[in-house]
Formats: structure tokens, C-alpha cells, sequence
């Protein structure tokens, strides 16, 4: 997977942050991270039968992502994703659970999340373990914007544009969903 980025004209820095106008300062801690205002807390199965389905979320979902709570609930996890990572997500569980070697696990990564509107936004995750009396197994996930000002056309490895930000798509006049039903290279 390929990301290009391209620095955002000014006019679209002044659009996003009148959406919200949030203060995207990384958290000194997870504690911090997961009380904070832009943070999308998503608690997603690890059990064999329902393996990666999302068993609850707070209010950050909403207002990261577009989704209503009851939207998402018993999806996979990987709605959330661009297309390039989600279909490669299930794999990278199976993986992890054969080998049982932690490469997200526990770690802060930066990877890229999904609008409802089809547009994606580059984001720090953090993925904990949460044993459970009642689920055995669930992992929560912390999804915080990284905030940087930038826009993104992510690609396959052949150049295949796969998913794109806000930005390109004001710059292109070109909704997600263009580039879902047609095979467009850059």
C-alpha cells in the first residue's frame, strides 16, 4: 500500500477546522487518549465465532467517523478500514493468532481510518487486550485523527488508486465512490 500526500491549501485547513475546530494534540498516555474528545473507542470481539465483530463504542464514532452507535454494532471491525487494510485484516488475526507475535498489539501505529462517506484520515491507533468473564477474549481500540495537514490517495502496489481523502476529493470533484466502481491508476 502505497499513501501519497499532498500538503492541504489553506482555504480546506479553514473547512475541517470549522467543522469542529478540535485541538489535535497527542495525549501524553492512553489514559489520556481515551478520555479525550476526537477519540473513537471501539471494543471488537476476539472470539473465534465472532472474530473482529464490534461489541460496543462511545460517542466518538459518531464524531470521527459519521456512524451511529447501533450502525456498527456486530460489524467487522474492519467497516472502519480503507478497503486495502480491511481485506488484509482478517488475515493479520489469523496470523497473529497462530503465532501469537504482537506487532499492533500494544503499540501506538499510524494507519488510515474510513469515513461513512467513503473519504479516509490518517490516524494513531492503539489496540489493548481486555480479557472478559463473560466474552473470553476482546480487544479495545483507541482511534485518534493524527491531525496533520495533509490529503491522501492510498494505492494498490500496481498504482490502483484505492481510497482518497477530503481534500483530493474538493481538488478532483471526485466522490469515493468514483473510484470504487472504476479502476483508475495513477
Amino acid at each position: 500500500m502505497k499513501a501519497n500526500m499532498m500538503q492541504r491549501p489553506k482555504s480546506l485547513q479553514d473547512e475541517n477546522q470549522a467543522g469542529g475546530g478540535v485541538n489535535h494534540q497527542a495525549p501524553q498516555n492512553d489514559f489520556e487518549m481515551m478520555f479525550a474528545e476526537d477519540t473513537a473507542i471501539v471494543v471488537v470481539s476476539g472470539n473465534k465465532d465472532s472474530q473482529a465483530k464490534i461489541m460496543k463504542t462511545n460517542n466518538g464514532i459518531t464524531k470521527l467517523f459519521g456512524y451511529n452507535t447501533f450502525e456498527v454494532h456486530g460489524h467487522e471491525v474492519n467497516i472502519l478500514m480503507p478497503p486495502i487494510i480491511g481485506v488484509k485484516h482478517n488475515y493479520f488475526l489469523d496470523s497473529f493468532f497462530k503465532t501469537g507475535r504482537e506487532r499492533i498489539i500494544n503499540s501506538e501505529v499510524s494507519s488510515f481510518a474510513m469515513l461513512r462517506a467513503g473519504h479516509i484520515f490518517a490516524i494513531s491507533l492503539i489496540v489493548k487486550p481486555v480479557p472478559s468473564l463473560k466474552n473470553d477474549i476482546q480487544y479495545i481500540g483507541l482511534i485518534k485523527p493524527t491531525g496533520k495537514d495533509y490529503d491522501y490517495i492510498l494505492t494498490d502496489q500496481y498504482g490502483r488508486i484505492d481510497s482518497i481523502s477530503k481534500g483530493i476529493t474538493s481538488i478532483l470533484q471526485l466522490q469515493p465512490t468514483f473510484f470504487k466502481e472504476n479502476e483508475i491508476f495513477i
